[in-house]
């Protein structure tokens, strides 16, 4: 549909409206032109006249328009004193204006993206490499001559995917993996005459520089590029990839949408035959990140894991098993967000929990569960557990190390995939004695880690742990439980208080003194020197609830105290102005607490006697591992 791009501008420059044109109806057939490139369930881009409406005695209209090519939303507005279509008229025109601003941008990109030499050099994969073509003249008016379209590769034959427990995706990939450029105004790329230049354009909207490559894998590399306007990764698929796990990569990206999993933004096919992908950018991995100590805390580590989990979640509710989790897989945004990536070899199963049976032994070394470590292995997402566990473990622990590396040194991954696969080898928890959230760590990992898959718990179940929750949820739990225990009876409150001891001799070999583990400024003054009538029991576990849940009555003396020296000052210092840093200061003076009481009241002696506690905190975990 040569005629549906408003035609360039007579100078021949860069794309415009053209005069006589109606910009109304050149929207349109913008709109209609991108109808072209939906997949069959993609719904219809319908462009509707923008209704202008008097205001102050002038008509108003405003017009808004999502260009897919472009990913960009647009929105104009116009003014007429006269004619009510007029202001429509003005809306469109701005909105066009704004796009032939960005199709101008597009085509500078597409200028310095050059055809590679005829002698192929180490830094530019060959597949790219085709021959320098003369660009073709534009007619007199400026409007490039009408072109066939590039030859465009055939659609993917229909294949099955790997077992029989797992779903057949579509026979053929949707039209956009493989768009024809149809636009006469858009360079193709023979034209890409730049010497000099690493920017590549694929065929229709993807560019990629060929000198920057963010990673590689088994499945292909990874480039730095733009999608339109768009910073992005560029994925390019090698020719030894089969056709079913292409299909399967790109299907299970449209299939997802979510913050916590990198987002996918097109997929082409050059004259190569190869396969681009454009996803989100990402600014580093996990693995990076940690190695080069690139983060502001434990707390904004904590976060990743979380935000890791939360990924990890939606993709085993839409039942998809990722099969290679691990540091690298992990990317970061922005410097406090974590998605997961790289769906190369993940799969969709009917159940999320038997997964499917596999002969290859697929993910990375020191990774896999030890069902997947053996030529009749099995992926489901009890694997995928028990890699998030060992990225949890790495993550969190002092020095960064794997939860069955040998202790005082570096093993080898053989060392560490012998250790993942001996049945009777058990974390070295050692390698966790130094972090703050030792205990709670050991807590969580413990069932997570458990080499046999029906005993590690599922994702959502883990992701109630404690050592996950907000300082909110965190001072609603001491809050709840204080109150309900109050009501238990002296029975229930010694019971549990000879359990904390028993905990506190078996990992502290000492009986419980909780008032020693604050720090001198907190027992000094907002217990010794309290002027507060409570009395606070130093070997009660109830008593240390009570203590916490007590923060406005603490901010009430440690204020007062502020009018008169620098203790005030030296607590708000401790405790900050938020809950974030009270609950923070908390978890790591008396780190046992929470988790031992997450853990002990779900006993069925206690649940008993708890009420808003189970409804809030136990619902999904009555039976679980924790």
């Amino acid at each position: 549909m040569a005629g549906s791009q408003a035609p360039l501008s007579p100078t021949g420059t860069g794309h415009t409206l053209s005069p006589g044109r109606d910009p109304i109806s050149t929207l349109k057939e913008l709109a209609e032109r991108d109808n072209r490139f939906l997949r069959p369930d993609e719904p219809r881009i319908v462009f509707k006249t923008p209704d202008a409406k008097m205001q102050n005695g002038v008509w108003v209209a405003t017009c808004e328009y999502f260009n897919r090519g472009m990913n960009k939303h647009y929105r104009g507005e116009g003014r007429s004193v006269v004619v009510k279509k007029d202001a429509a008229r003005e809306a469109c025109r701005a909105v066009l204006e704004e796009y032939y601003e960005d199709m101008n941008v597009v085509n500078r990109m597409a200028n310095m993206a050059i055809s590679a030499p005829s002698a192929p050099t180490p830094e530019v994969p060959a597949a790219f490499l085709t021959p320098p073509a003369t660009p073709q003249a534009t007619s007199s008016s400026g409007v490039a001559p009408n072109r066939p379209p590039p030859p465009v590769a055939e659609s993917l034959s229909p294949l099955a995917m790997g077992s029989a427990s797992a779903r057949t995706l579509p026979a053929r990939l949707s039209n956009s993996v493989h768009a024809p450029n149809t636009d006469p105004n858009l360079l193709t790329p023979s034209e890409y005459t730049q010497p000099g230049s690493s920017l590549v354009r694929v065929l229709h909207s993807i560019y990629f520089y060929t000198d920057v490559q963010l990673g590689q894998g088994g499945m292909g590399c990874v480039y730095k590029g733009h999608f339109g306007l768009k910073e992005c990764a560029v994925k390019q698929i090698g020719k030894c990839v089969h056709a079913n796990k292409l299909e399967q990569e790109v299907f299970i990206l449209q299939k997802l949408q979510h913050e916590n999993i990198v987002g996918y933004l097109h997929c082409e096919t050059n004259h190569a035959n190869n396969i681009f992908i454009a996803m989100e950018l990402g600014q580093d991995n996990l693995a990076t990140v940690i190695k080069m100590k690139r983060y502001a805390s434990n707390d904004q580590l904590r976060q990743y894991m979380t935000d890791t989990g939360a990924g990890l979640s939606y993709l085993h509710k839409a039942k998809v098993v990722h099969r290679d989790l691990k540091p690298s897989n992990i990317l970061i945004f922005n410097g406090d967000t974590a998605k997961i990536a790289d769906f190369g070899i993940s799969r969709i199963v009917d159940s999320i929990t038997q997964g499917g049976d596999t002969t290859n032994i697929m993910g990375s070394s020191g990774w896999m569960p030890p069902e997947m470590n053996t030529s009749q292995g099995r992926y489901h997402g009890p694997g995928d557990i028990f890699a998030f566990g060992l990225i949890i473990f790495y993550t969190m622990s002092k020095n960064n190390l794997h939860a069955f590396e040998e202790e005082a040194e570096n093993s080898s991954s053989k060392v560490l995939e012998n250790n993942i696969q001996d049945v009777n080898k058990l974390p070295n928890w050692t390698n966790l004695a130094e972090s703050e959230y030792s205990v709670s760590l050991r807590n969580l990992l413990s069932p997570i880690l458990s080499k046999q898959p029906n005993n590690r718990p599922k994702i959502d179940v883990i992701l109630e742990h404690p050592f996950f929750w907000s300082a909110k949820k965190y001072k609603e739990f001491i809050t709840n439980v204080s109150n309900e225990l109050k009501t238990a009876g002296k029975k229930v409150r010694n019971a549990l208080d000879a359990e904390y001891d028993s905990l506190s001799m078996k990992e502290f070999n000492r009986h419980v003194n909780w008032k020693m583990q604050l720090c001198p400024t907190v027992r000094t003054h907002l217990l010794e020197n309290s002027t507060h009538p409570k009395i606070y029991d130093a070997g009660s576990l109830i008593s240390l609830v009570e203590f916490i849940r007590d923060k406005d009555q603490h901010k009430t003396e440690w204020n007062q105290r502020s009018h008169n020296n620098d203790v005030g000052i030296e607590l708000n210092n401790l405790f900050g102005n938020g809950d974030q840093s009270y609950v923070t200061y908390f978890e790591r003076q008396i780190q046992e607490c929470v988790p031992f009481l997450y853990v002990t009241l779900q006993k069925k002696e206690f649940q008993k006697v708890l009420g808003q506690v189970k409804q809030e905190f136990y619902k999904i975990n009555e039976n679980s591992a924790f």
